[in-house]
């Protein structure tokens, strides 16, 4: 977690605050030229980061030949 320079609310990867006191999450697709994938709107930004982690997750880890999950740093 990130906080802003200026004392403002803690930021998250994939995550960006409305004027409207509501917050969104979206996560880019390399498979589709890096294309945004909207993944909701949220409440609180802890919500939103949940999103963008669980989709970031699936998206870019692979199960391995003894049944775990592995992360491919390149698309960190």
């Amino acid at each position: 977690m990130e906080t802003n320079n200026d004392g403002g609310e803690a930021k998250y990867i994939g995550v960006r605050h409305r004027t409207w006191s509501k917050f969104v999450a979206e996560i880019r697709d390399t498979n589709r030229h890096g294309a945004r994938v909207w993944l909701g709107t949220y409440n609180m930004a802890e919500e939103a980061a949940k999103a963008y982690n669980m989709v970031a997750y699936k998206m870019r880890a692979y199960v391995s030949k003894d049944g775990r999950y592995v992360i491919e740093l390149k698309y960190l």
